[in-house]
């Protein structure tokens, strides 16, 4: 996710953080990672640490970016984002943690991931079958230390809720990676290359060998790409263009070889950024004007737009276990994680508190 003018970062002492890049048919309308404080081209070699388990199916089947349900405790992750474009290696932060003991309860500051341990990370995502987190860097989206884009991998324990480095993947066309998705069924990883100025592949493709091992399965389409999500019968992808200015979401049939279909346009977003999909809803993060975009996925994978939830500087958002909270992480002038609490009888969603960093804020996920 990035934005074209380099905000400044106010660090605390108190906080440890790290970073996120920034033919059409229109829709029907219908750091450091220590403890946080709560305020209230396919052909590239791919390299991968062993991560256990292997393949299979993870992440919420939903695409919400957590896993689970019930009422369990549950855990908050955020990168800690600098605006871009380009974002010098000073200024490259780590991954903030918070616990919580339940829906509705406290955002309590935890450890999270070392700034030394991720090269400027935006994308977090968690593989339930190997218990870890995948964290897709965006190297400054110049690669200013050498590396147009990577993913690091830590394993979870929930238990003692401690993150262990895991190995690193590369290769296979990343860059600056935006946003990273696990295909419900499959276990396939989908990851979005923010691939700015220039172009190259919008999605790297991998699979998962049986030591786990992420093993490059190709490309799919070509550009920036700020945002990935699939339809909840898999054979829709869409896309967005995260920091260029498009108000376009890119469709892509994953039945016909991932053949292109015409994009759908949501008028008055000038750029869209991550996705997740919730109860047959698509969610799109517009962090410009300051809004989470709900879509309706029809019979056909089709979209309509729904309606708006007013999320200030949202770039991104992920659910509670139980799908009654959501949780989007404030970009470029806003600096919070804000939190709603879904009404089941109206389908709306109320924020109720706004949880304050000392930084732009990019990917966000919900660990169970």
């Amino acid at each position: 996710m990035n934005s074209l003018v380099l905000k400044g970062l106010l660090l605390s002492a108190l906080l440890a953080t790290g970073a996120c890049s920034g033919g059409s048919k229109a829709a029907p309308d219908a750091g450091n990672g220590g403890d946080a404080r709560d305020a209230g081209g396919g052909s590239d070699t791919a390299t991968g640490g062993s991560g256990g388990a292997g393949g299979g199916s993870d992440a919420a089947a939903d695409g919400s970016g957590g896993a689970g349900g019930g009422s369990a405790g549950f855990m908050v992750l955020v990168s800690a984002a600098p605006p871009g474009p380009f974002i010098a290696q000073n200024l490259w932060e780590g991954v903030l943690a918070f616990k919580v003991a339940g829906p509705g309860a406290p955002l309590v500051p935890a450890t999270g991931i070392d700034k030394s341990l991720v090269a400027d990370p935006v994308a977090l995502a968690f593989r339930a079958s190997s218990s870890e987190l995948f964290v897709g860097n965006r190297h400054g989206v110049n690669a200013a230390d050498g590396v147009p884009g990577s993913i690091s991998r830590f394993v979870y324990d929930r238990a003692a809720g401690t993150f262990t480095a895991h190995g690193t993947i590369t290769g296979n066309s990343l860059r600056a990676v935006d946003q990273i998705l696990f295909v419900p069924g499959t276990g396939e990883m989908l990851a979005a290359n923010f691939t700015y100025p220039d172009s190259g592949p919008a999605i790297s493709r991998f699979t998962f060998d049986a030591d786990g091992n992420a093993v490059p399965n190709g490309t799919l389409a070509a550009g920036p790409a700020g945002g990935v999500a699939i339809a909840p019968d898999g054979k829709r992808l869409y896309l967005t263009t995260g920091g260029l200015a498009s108000s376009a979401i890119r469709l892509f049939d994953l039945s016909n070889g991932g053949a292109p279909l015409p994009d759908v346009t949501i008028a008055g977003a000038p750029r869209l950024f991550n996705m997740a999909v919730r109860s047959g809803l698509l969610y799109v993060a517009a962090v410009d004007v300051s809004k989470v975009y709900r879509l309706t996925i029809g019979p056909s994978d089709d979209l309509t737009l729904k309606d708006s939830v007013v999320a200030d500087g949202a770039a991104s958002m992920a659910f509670s276990p139980d799908g009654s909270e959501m949780f989007t992480a404030a970009h470029l002038t806003s600096e919070f994680i804000d939190r709603f609490s879904y009404d089941a009888a109206g389908d709306t969603w109320t924020s109720t508190t706004k949880v304050m960093t000392s930084s732009s804020l990019g990917g966000i996920v919900v660990l169970p």
